[in-house]
């Protein structure tokens, strides 16, 4: 059985965690549709493929769309571009891990043909809230980590942070981008595609419980994984943002009152 997989998916949703869990031999490739990607510095067969593409990002142009600050965008927007590299790295790697905010409406719309006409299993991971995505994106930005790190390393700058007020128009302007696009790309994923909602999984109160559906996943994908991955980043401390640092923030009750109950449905 064909093993290529892809996650699609909703930045502060899980992803990375859920991608920490799958990946065993280093099978997966981490956003390389994006140009700040840690892994051009950490995994040479990436970087070696974005070389023989021609994809040095000093040498390339500014995006016209959003995101302007990546200059994959351009890739992503060329369908004869795109497809050819998705090629080279699907030769490499099982897996490639996409967060859809890293390129725009056309390269996310590129980046799902090519895996429909090649039969890549999709996993499609979201989040039902609107509300927790957007704030968490706020909050990343403000400590500047965006995951606790393999052995949790940042998890105390985390909880020790002095956290600002949140902002209300990045909060509603998220709100809107969700509740627009995630239907969208939903709408054009295969039958066959598995659908994750963050809260199905990383909302359940135990490791058992999380194990139970995380082996779904690993039934429909068919790989093996390394279980020591698994149970390190499916732990129930695994969560960057929570009560802690909500109970820091003034406002935090005055805006989940606002939007809290903005959810996305298909």
């Amino acid at each position: 059985m064909d093993s290529r997989f892809v996650i699609f998916g909703q930045e502060r949703a899980g992803t990375t965690s859920l991608i920490s869990a799958l990946n065993k031999n280093d099978r997966i490739v981490h956003e390389p549709l994006s140009c700040l990607t840690g892994d051009l510095e950490h995994n040479p067969r990436y970087a070696e493929i974005v070389k023989k593409h021609k994809m040095d990002p000093d040498g390339l142009p500014k995006s016209e769309n959003i995101p302007y600050f990546n200059k994959f965008n351009n890739i992503s927007e060329d369908r004869d571009l795109l497809w050819p590299f998705l090629d080279s790295l699907f030769k490499e790697f099982d897996g490639v891990k996409h967060v859809w905010c890293t390129v725009s409406e056309p390269g996310n719309e590129h980046f799902l043909e090519y895996c429909v006409a090649h039969g890549i299993k999709i996993i499609f991971q979201y989040r039902e809230s609107a509300f927790y995505p957007a704030i968490s994106w706020q909050l990343a930005n403000q400590v500047q980590v965006w995951q606790l790190g393999e052995n949790k390393e940042h998890k105390s700058k985390v909880e020790s942070f002095k956290y600002k007020d949140l902002e209300e128009p990045p909060i509603q302007r998220r709100i809107k981008w969700y509740k627009k696009y995630i239907p969208h790309y939903h709408s054009l994923l295969p039958p066959d595609s598995y659908v994750s909602k963050y809260e199905d999984l990383y909302g359940l109160e135990t490791y058992d419980e999380r194990l139970v559906k995380f082996n779904k996943l690993i039934d429909y994908l068919d790989i093996e994984v390394d279980h020591n991955n698994v149970e390190n980043f499916l732990g129930t401390d695994r969560r960057v943002f929570g009560k802690k640092a909500y109970d820091k923030i003034s406002n935090y009750h005055e805006m989940f009152d606002k939007y809290g109950d903005e959810k996305i449905v298909f």
